[in-house]
């Protein structure tokens, strides 16, 4: 359902936008550009703000950034605002609720399976939970911090899913001109990540079943 909604709105937005969106996105880049460094600064501090409070999807600044700065520089901010309020997601599911205590058996015995299975695949679960378009990147980094996986598999997990982002970013990178909108490289871009996000979804969930399987054989 929500990817339906999601491809809808793909169609649909752009097509409704393209007649005044030069006009927004040249007042919004004027208005950007003009604060130099402070305007740089301060989309990578909201992109780490939205990463880490999930207020927003980290892909809304990421086609922001893209639209404002190019895909370089939006490519940057995504990327360093990302990391860091991950990094901070993993940190507060560690800290703050790691050894809550549970006292449904069955909740206790879930978790532990999710958990022994994220300690042995490592950073390819995370790079995998990381494509997934309907898992919210925030929640999903406390949730992963308080499963015990190491920093090393979150980081380079996360870090191996950022063309994702970055994907998000050449889209917003489209913007800057609104002919780009009703050409087939726009849609085909979107229509990609959606498919690599259900792929990566699907995968996930295969190998959760099959390591479940061998340990309960085993």
């Amino acid at each position: 359902m929500a990817l339906g909604v999601a491809g809808l709105a793909m169609v649909l937005v752009p097509a409704a936008l393209s007649g005044y969106l030069d006009d927004i996105l040249r007042i919004a880049k004027a208005s950007v550009q003009q604060t130099g460094l402070f305007g740089f600064v301060a989309l990578v501090v909201m992109q780490f703000l939205v990463a880490a409070t999930g207020i927003l999807p980290a892909s809304l600044l990421g086609i922001a950034g893209g639209a404002v700065y190019g895909f370089a520089g939006g490519s940057a901010m995504a990327l360093v605002g990302t990391l860091a309020g991950g990094i901070v997601g993993y940190y507060v599911g560690r800290k703050g609720l790691q050894n809550v205590p549970f006292t449904n058996t069955k909740i206790v015995g879930g978790l532990d399976k999710v958990k022994q299975f994220l300690a042995a695949d490592g950073w390819r679960s995370v790079f995998l939970i990381r494509l997934s378009p309907v898992v919210p990147f925030a929640a999903t980094s406390i949730a992963l911090g308080a499963s015990g996986i190491r920093l090393a598999d979150y980081v380079i997990g996360t870090a191996a899913s950022l063309p994702a982002l970055f994907g998000y970013v050449y889209v917003g990178s489209l913007l800057g001109n609104a002919a780009s909108l009703e050409s087939p490289e726009f849609h085909q871009v979107f229509l990609l990540m959606l498919a690599g996000g259900v792929i990566a979804g699907a995968t996930l969930v295969g190998r959760f079943v099959m390591y479940h399987h061998n340990s309960e054989t085993t």
